[in-house]
């Protein structure tokens, strides 16, 4: 097992909640649903950063795969010249701007979400703990979904998770730049997604040996694991709205993908090897189209 049990069953912990306030969050953002001509049309507020990108099905894929893209580049680009003030500008500002998002479904004042967003974002920075951390990593990952699940279709959410599959073991296996990156941001102290510290005891020691501390180890997440299947299960749930089901029992059957995906990322953490580094998107993306298939059977 890479983690502890009581920390693998914190990060499932995590991953749910993450994936479960995101689609609340979502359903939140619907202001209003008509019926025109048989066709269910759902309406959104706008978000604290304007209206969405004028994108739609395939489009927004390709819009996502192009932002990955060069978000990569430039994290690269400050790993290689060990740029770490500009790394946390920059994910500082991605931070604040993602928890407006959030925040102003929440209270529906964008000023107000704003406010809120730069003092966590700057807590998040300057004093930094794993409640705190945890916490706006969350809400920063809602908040994305809050802005491109409306513009994203089920097939394209599908693609993109077969790509990201992809990319990601690419990325950790063969390239390394993911791990790269992974190293750069945890040595600046900011690592974009969930992150656990934790002491991991020693064998217990001869009866004449003094008891060991055990070794600190720190458990990470990164954000793409829990930001991508929230995508997918946030289109899944507004497609079922738009089919006729009430947003809370959209919710609830949305959920049962973030069941089988949880299952999913739990079995990587149980059969993977300590200080190694895995993709985890291909057991993700493996969980999510198969809780897709069993809403499709109900």
């Amino acid at each position: 097992m890479k983690h502890t049990l009581p920390v693998t069953i914190t990060f499932m912990l995590i991953f749910i909640a993450a994936q479960i306030i995101g689609l609340i969050l979502i359903g939140q953002s619907i202001q209003g649903i008509t019926v025109e001509d048989g066709k269910t049309i759902i309406q959104y507020t706008n978000t604290t950063v304007g209206e969405r990108p004028e994108t739609t099905g395939t489009e927004t894929l390709v819009f996502i795969i192009i932002g990955v893209t060069i978000g990569t580049i430039i994290l690269l680009l400050f790993a290689k010249h060990a740029k770490v003030n500009w790394w946390k500008t920059w994910f500082l500002i991605a931070a604040i701007i993602t928890m407006s998002i959030s925040f102003g479904v929440i209270i529906q004042d964008a000023l107000i979400a704003w406010l809120l967003a730069i003092l966590l974002g700057l807590w998040k920075m300057y004093k930094p703990n794993a409640v705190i951390h945890n916490t706006t990593e969350i809400l920063m990952y809602a908040g994305i979904a809050i802005l491109l699940v409306p513009i994203l279709s089920i097939p394209a959410a599908i693609i993109l998770l077969i790509l990201i599959a992809i990319y990601d073991a690419y990325a950790v296996w063969k390239s390394k730049h993911m791990v790269r990156m992974a190293e750069f941001t945890s040595k600046a102290n900011l690592f974009p997604g969930i992150k656990i510290g934790y002491t991991e005891k020693k064998a217990k020691p001869a009866k004449k040996a003094k008891p060991g501390k055990g070794t600190p180890r720190t458990g990470v997440l990164g954000g793409g694991d829990i930001v991508f299947p929230l995508l997918f299960t946030g289109t899944v749930m507004l497609a079922m709205i738009e089919q006729g089901l009430a947003i809370p029992t959209a919710i609830t059957y949305a959920s049962i993908i973030t069941l089988t995906t949880a299952i999913a990322l739990f079995v990587l953490f149980y059969t993977a090897q300590k200080d190694k580094f895995y993709p985890a998107m291909p057991f993700i993306s493996t969980g999510c189209i198969v809780g897709y298939l069993v809403i499709l059977l109900i």
